[in-house]
């Protein structure tokens, strides 16, 4: 117990020092906020006030810090959206420069091993609360179904064993291209656009901290295909994609779909790195991406 609320403290100090540099109310108010969290992180406090679970309602901040909770549910009602993410990215990006900043100190082979990398995708949050705001019937891959919740778009970071959200942001799924809303008439912006100032403003936050995250591999859904180029010029070189069955690509003189190209390929039993997972490597080449190395796999399911 002495150990992790040592650990524990020596973080949050860090990150208060970093973080909040100017005197004012509102770094103060932020504060204040920072430090019950870092209370409830320390003592494993997990809800405000009410958990149907018979664990969690031992471990509820209000009874144990001697707050009003009609205090404590008016200030979590009050609080924006901008301003969880906001929370949410500040700190991820903290934690991740720290974790970076040790690893890169370490030996090439130890660096090897903790495999960073970026991970962008959009996901459903299931919401059963009737009064949550930004949310709606989507489909669900998790369910394989539509279902009631909130479409986020996130940047993670992996390193190591640790996954870690460095920015967060609510998404319509039916949000349009450019040319769609110029059609269509429609002003909400596009989820390549909101991931573009996403990515923008993670890479600007490491960059201050002396970090240059496009030295990392940036793996992406096959719906950011269309944003190769706009990573590219960013400076990324490990852009890995997964790509659908209908793609077209031309391997070995053949141009066909990804589909077709499987039914054609032979696959290694041995490959290095995979794990005994039958999988083939080949170059292949699109009017879309460009000379690319495509890696087909079949994924046994025990």
């Amino acid at each position: 117990m002495i150990k992790k609320i040592t650990q524990s403290i020596t973080f949050f100090q860090e990150f208060f020092s970093a973080v909040f540099t100017v005197n004012s109310q509102n770094a103060i108010n932020a504060i204040k906020v920072l430090l019950m969290l870092a209370s409830g992180h320390i003592f494993d406090i997990f809800t405000p006030n009410h958990s149907r679970s018979a664990v969690q309602r031992k471990n509820r901040s209000v009874q144990t810090l001697c707050i009003d909770k009609n205090k404590v549910y008016f200030a979590i009602k009050t609080w924006s959206v901008f301003l969880s993410r906001k929370l949410l990215f500040v700190t991820g990006c903290h934690i991740a420069s720290i974790l970076i900043k040790s690893a890169n100190s370490k030996s090439p082979a130890t660096l090897s091993r903790l495999k960073i990398t970026l991970c962008v995708d959009d996901t459903v949050v299931d919401r059963a609360g009737k009064l949550i705001s930004l949310t709606y019937s989507w489909f669900s891959g998790k369910h394989d179904r539509p279902v009631n919740g909130q479409n986020i778009i996130a940047i993670t970071i992996k390193i190591g064993k640790r996954i870690i959200p460095l920015n967060v942001r609510p998404a319509s799924k039916q949000c349009r291209s450019d040319d769609q809303r110029k059609k269509k008439g429609r002003g909400n912006t596009s989820k390549p656009d909101i991931f573009r100032d996403m990515l923008r403003e993670v890479l600007s936050f490491f960059k201050q901290e002396g970090i240059n995250l496009t030295q990392y591999p940036i793996t992406f859904d096959s719906w950011y295909g269309e944003l190769v180029d706009m990573l590219s010029e960013e400076g990324f070189t490990q852009i890995l994609i997964h790509a659908k069955g209908n793609y077209v690509f031309k391997i070995d003189d053949k141009k066909q779909k990804l589909s077709a190209h499987k039914k054609d390929i032979q696959f290694q039993q041995s490959a290095w790195g995979c794990k005994g997972i039958p999988t083939v490597r080949k170059e292949a080449e699109s009017p879309t991406f460009g000379k690319v190395l495509l890696l087909f796999l079949i994924v046994l399911y025990m």
